[in-house]
């Protein structure tokens, strides 16, 4: 059986972005846990200033649950590594 297949035909990459970081619990009561799916996330701008944005209004107690999601492996992979250095806070040996 033939399929048809879907090939793009240009690719777009923005590795730092191209639109301003938005906080993503702005519209939700304060509080209230936060579960958050962001597709085709590309970098992760919005949830380190979420992140920012809930530590400086003194909501701290809230739980946030970040789901990113995207079709780009490198893009995915490049955050994870971003995340894992900011949380690890001490630089490792190589």
């Amino acid at each position: 059986m033939a399929y048809q297949i879907h090939w793009p035909n240009k690719y777009f990459f923005y590795p730092i972005g191209n639109t301003s970081a938005v906080c993503l619990t702005r519209d939700l009561p304060l509080r209230v846990p936060a579960s958050l799916l962001l597709l085709g996330c590309g970098d992760p701008r919005n949830v380190l200033y979420t992140i920012f944005c809930e530590s400086s209004t003194g909501n701290a107690s809230r739980e946030l649950d970040f789901t990113c999601c995207d079709h780009d492996v490198g893009v995915l992979s490049r955050n994870v590594l971003l995340l894992s250095m900011i949380i690890n806070k001490k630089p490792q040996e190589l």
